[in-house]
């Protein structure tokens, strides 16, 4: 499915989709500390827009995985954390898409995987038992996955 906008009361979740929405995105890459500027990502990205904030304060990219299903990555720039921005809109984005998802965080990332589960995603076995973070850290991977309605 193609999700264009969603709209929510203190957030909009837009598709990326041009050269504007690329610059957005590595301005992203940036307060994350992501690394360097890039291309469009592979997959499916939307920027998630606070009007609260009046700012660009996340991401969500969906990325074709296997065996029918799409991993799932979010991210949200550290001033927007822990304000309930991700537990609002991975939900309702999730079942718009109305696709069967895989996604993994660390097993110390307490707050995404509340987040994950919330979202109706149930814990699985890793593809990847470790990872690399972008901060050169490796840690134990948690997995979920989620199928369609």
């Amino acid at each position: 499915m193609s999700l264009a906008k969603l709209e929510f009361d203190e957030y909009v979740i837009e598709h990326l989709v041009d050269e504007h929405g690329l610059e957005r995105f590595n301005a992203l890459r940036g307060a994350l500390k992501f690394g360097v500027e890039g291309a469009i990502p592979e997959g499916r990205t939307w920027i998630i827009y606070s009007r609260r904030d009046s700012r660009d304060c996340g991401y969500l990219r969906v990325v074709p995985f296997r065996d029918g299903e799409q991993e799932l990555g979010f991210a949200l720039i550290p001033e927007a954390r822990g304000k309930g921005i991700m537990s609002a809109v991975l939900p309702r984005f999730v079942s718009m898409l109305n696709e069967n998802f895989y996604t993994e965080t660390s097993d110390q990332n307490i707050a995404a995987i509340r987040v994950i589960e919330k979202a109706g995603f149930k814990s699985c076995m890793p593809v990847h038992p470790e990872h690399v973070t972008p901060h050169g850290e490796t840690v134990r991977t948690a997995a979920f996955r989620l199928a369609a309605p």
